[in-house]
Order: C-alpha cells, then structure tokens, then sequence
C-alpha cells in the first residue's frame, strides 16, 4: 500500500493544503501494518517554506517506522495550479541540484539498510 504523506510537519502539510495530519497518516499507517500489509511512504523535496533540516526530520521519523518502502520526490509545480502562481509570485525557491542531492543522500543514509528505494524523480 502507498501512502502519501510529503512531509512529517503538520505546518507544511497545511500550507500545501495536504488534507490530512500527520496523527492521521500514523493511524493510517499503523493500521495497515497490524493486518500485516506492506506500506510504502512517499515523500516530497522542497515544499514550500520547507527547510532542508524538516527534510531530513522527515526522513529520520519516517526511519523509527517498520515501513517496507520510500518513494522520494522532488517538487513538481504544474501549471496553472496555485503551486505555480505562487511560485512566479516568488513566494518560495526551488532546491538547487546540490541541495536536493544533498538532503536526499541525508535521507538515504538516516533510513534503515532494509527499506527499499523505490524511486527518486529528480
């Protein structure tokens, strides 16, 4: 099962209007888990107002879970959303290529040996 949190961090969750808390992925999460079925989380770098220090928290949390997999993304802003006008309004940077290589190599290094990797878009 795939679940979608983006980031551990409630304030981020709300300001990319994600739709649901971080108690409510957990719930979610250890839900599944006690019927005995595989989760893999997905993840985004660069959301809006996001450091690279809640990157790598989100990561570090994620790696005190028994989830099976990780899907690692990079920001996507799409055209004619919201994301993107506020991106040409300038309201948030996008990572460069060192910092995103940067935190997700972070990532990478904080998850435990057994989590499978089961993408990176960049």
């Amino acid at each position: 099962m795939e679940l979608g949190l983006q980031s551990f961090s409630d304030e981020t969750g709300e300001r990319i209007n994600r739709g649901h808390t971080t108690a409510e992925f957990l719930e979610g999460f250890w839900k599944l888990y006690q019927r005995g079925i595989p989760v893999c989380v997905h993840i985004i770098n660069g959301l809006p107002g996001e450091s690279l220090d809640e990157m790598r928290k989100t990561a570090e949390q994620l790696a005190r879970l028994p989830i099976q997999g990780i899907k690692i993304h990079l920001l996507h802003v799409l055209e004619g959303t919201v994301l993107a006008d506020q991106y040409r309004a300038g309201e948030f940077p996008l990572l460069t290529r060192e910092e995103y290589v940067s935190v997700v190599c972070d990532q990478l290094e904080l998850l435990p040996p057994q989590v499978v990797i089961q993408f990176m878009a960049n």
